[in-house]
């Protein structure tokens, strides 16, 4: 089996906890990670109608936050059970969703926008994923983008504390330091805007969610990009 079949069996065998641990997050209010992509979006991409594609969209939460402004949104994804959860909760006619394989070509349409959460660190090449991103955005387009934070303590102790029961963590191809995000994005076209935000750990649940802005905290880090 590839390392890609592998990653996307993963993420097929744990899709409805994943679902289930999303919808908790956000029917309490504790989703911290859509609320800093939906503020992302609405900071940058004026638009009300504009089309959004959420590459990676797992069970489609962020593309129904997104959905919820009034944006056209397309979820795509590898793990096809990801997206029947995702279609079982959806109800809002400017979403879709769609299982995304080696043979979708998504070339009709090109979007003022993508959404990435928590895709780069898992795809097998990242070249060709920038490269299809570029691919779908239109010119001055916006990319928010996540990656992983090598500097979150929470992360260094999560490894080591979950890594054997949660091993997406074996998964993880691409680890890059900020200076090598800069230079992958720039080499392909795009200008930075604003970035890293940090976000994402234990804090988001006890009521000390701003220590996640410390680069030494929060697991994940939120980028914005424009399309040159």
């Amino acid at each position: 089996m590839s390392t890609q079949n592998s990653i996307n069996q993963l993420f097929n065998n744990n899709s409805k906890a994943f679902g289930d641990t999303i919808e908790q997050q956000y029917q309490t209010g504790s989703y911290k990670r859509g609320e800093v992509f939906l503020k992302k979006v609405t900071n940058y991409v004026l638009a009300s109608d504009a089309k959004i594609l959420d590459y990676g969209c797992g069970t489609g939460r962020i593309s129904m936050m997104l959905g919820d402004q009034g944006y056209q949104v397309t979820g795509v994804d590898p793990a096809v059970e990801h997206i029947k959860i995702a279609q079982s909760l959806n109800h809002l006619p400017l979403v879709n969703f769609q299982v995304l394989t080696e043979d979708t070509i998504i070339t009709s349409i090109r979007f003022d926008a993508v959404v990435s959460s928590s895709v780069f660190e898992f795809v097998p090449d990242a070249q060709q994923y920038i490269s299809a991103i570029d691919n779908v955005l239109k010119p001055g387009g916006v990319l928010i983008i996540s990656f992983p934070n090598l500097f979150s303590l929470w992360r260094v102790y999560a490894k080591l504390r979950y890594g054997k029961k949660y091993n997406h963590f074996k998964f993880q191809k691409h680890l890059l330091s900020k200076s090598e995000i800069k230079k992958l994005l720039m080499k392909n076209n795009f200008r930075k805007l604003e970035g890293p935000q940090y976000y994402e750990s234990v804090f988001d649940h006890k009521g000390l969610g701003f220590l996640n802005a410390s680069r030494f905290f929060g697991t994940l880090g939120v980028w914005v990009f424009q399309k040159k």
